[in-house]
């Protein structure tokens, strides 16, 4: 998805950099996560979106 929007250059960003939909503490089973200062942080989807 993040491919075809920025195809066409349309921009994107995250709801919310803590919690459920962010790359800190979302509580997502499928997340290898990083101890980031105390927070839990999601490092693979951090690169994926400083990709684009």
């Amino acid at each position: 998805m993040l491919s075809v929007l920025s195809e066409h250059g349309i921009g994107g960003g995250l709801w919310e950099f803590k919690g459920t939909f962010g790359i800190l503490n979302s509580g997502r089973k499928d997340a290898d996560y990083q101890d980031w200062y105390g927070y839990k942080l999601d490092e693979d989807l951090l690169t994926l979106l400083q990709k684009y």
